[in-house]
């Protein structure tokens, strides 16, 4: 399908924001050496995991595609919410980590290198008094080895609730969605290391901003559930200095709402929703508008990730109970 209108939006967000060509999601749009990593849309989907784990939220691959990473929960009574590994391949499904402090890891990143994992939790906000009266003092974000361990807090103050994550062009600059100390949604800035983060963007158009990639030119994709629109998530692209330039509208999107580019760069792939309740791929092509809808046997797709160094892309069904791969 061809979408003319649709085609000068993205490209007037490019011209405006600098972004296009072979950008980088989270880092992850990184050239093989060899120039095959691909450019076009996914054109297949398939299950990886299922049982073990319910409700995951969002899903990374390691550098080289054969290992995928998401949260969810324990299909135990009560579940609790965990971080779960998989070969992409399929197989057992591993636990990290699971039960407190997390309680809704929604956001997970990989760091550049595929040693670490960043674990954003929206289920916790900063500085809110508990029980006792008392402020929390739990985190908003973590750290987790990608061989399993402790999770570790990692300090993101001026950042009330945590999202979305993604990496700048740099590897060490974590890009975050999600709400100030004001309650106000934003897109904010944290060293890798942790520390005070910095605002990029606060309040509107922002709504209720989720799913997230940053390309070479530190243009940050990020995706919104926009809320007041009903079934109008959306898909912005946010400047270094927070200019913001809505670029698609009008889908339907699961929670976590996600964002991915293709290996090779070029075409933006958003799991949705369509009219009649299935999960769908619908990929962009961020230059010309063009869009593919990719039917699939997902039911709610969230959080979608493509390997550094592979045409492939993990995926969380949230309603699925599963994860799948799609290549």
């Amino acid at each position: 399908m061809r979408y003319p209108i649709l085609g000068l939006a993205i490209a007037a967000a490019l011209a405006a924001c600098g972004g296009g060509g072979d950008d980088d999601d989270d880092g992850d749009q990184q050239d093989d050496g060899g120039g095959n990593l691909p450019t076009t849309p996914p054109t297949e989907v398939s299950m990886v995991a299922s049982g073990g784990f319910q409700s995951p939220m969002d899903a990374v691959s390691s550098p080289d595609g054969e290992k995928f990473f998401f949260s969810g929960y324990t299909d135990e009574a009560p579940p609790r919410p965990a971080i779960f590994s998989v070969a992409a391949s399929g197989g057992s499904v591993d636990t990290l980590v699971a039960g407190l402090p997390l309680e809704h890891p929604a956001g997970l990143l990989m760091s550049a290198d595929g040693s670490t994992l960043y674990v954003a939790d929206i289920g916790t906000h900063a500085g809110e008094a508990g029980d006792d009266g008392a402020d929390s003092t739990q985190s908003v974000m973590y750290t987790l080895s990608a061989d399993g361990g402790a999770l570790a807090p990692l300090a993101a103050e001026g950042i009330a609730e945590a999202s979305g994550m993604a990496l700048g062009a740099d590897g060490e600059t974590l890009y975050i969605t999600g709400f100030n100390a004001s309650g106000q949604p934003g897109l904010f800035t944290l060293s890798a290391s942790g520390g005070s983060a910095s605002e990029i963007l606060v309040g509107a158009p922002l709504e209720s901003p989720s799913g997230i990639y940053v390309d070479s030119d530190n243009v940050a994709w990020v995706m919104d559930h926009n809320p007041s629109r009903g079934l109008g998530g959306s898909l912005s692209a946010i400047t270094a200095d927070g200019q913001a330039t809505e670029v698609v509208a009008g889908l339907n999107l699961a929670h976590p709402g996600g964002v991915s580019l293709v290996a090779g760069g070029g075409t933006a792939v958003i799991p949705n929703i369509d009219d009649d309740g299935a999960g769908r791929l619908t990929s962009v092509n961020i230059e010309s508008g063009e869009q593919t809808v990719l039917a699939s046997p997902m039911k709610a797709p969230g959080g979608i990730r493509t390997a550094r160094q592979a045409g492939v892309f993990a995926i969380a069904d949230t309603e699925g109970d599963a994860v799948f791969l799609a290549r």
